[in-house]
């Protein structure tokens, strides 16, 4: 019993400590499908085609812009890391 206790216990901590990472990929898989959500909505909504066009590359545009921002951190921390632990 202590075994699962245990095994649960360190599921519990690895989850904790990959959150950031966790919301991080919901959030680019969200991204990614946003431009087709809203001009599927759109569509619903019988509106033009130029109007479902323009908001869905523009909130595409919006998207890449955002996911960029996101891995030029990540992309400059890792850097960081890199040279830290070759100086050493």
């Amino acid at each position: 019993m202590s075994i699962i206790l245990s095994w649960i216990r360190k599921g519990f901590k690895k989850f904790k400590d990959s959150f950031d990472l966790i919301v991080k990929g919901l959030f680019i898989c969200v991204s990614a499908f946003s431009g087709l959500s809203v001009a599927i909505m759109l569509r619903i909504l019988e509106y033009r085609g130029i109007y479902i066009t323009l908001a869905g590359a523009f909130m595409q545009l919006f998207s890449m812009i955002l996911l960029y921002l996101i891995f030029k951190k990540n992309l400059i921390s890792e850097e960081e890391k890199k040279e830290e632990t070759t100086y050493k």
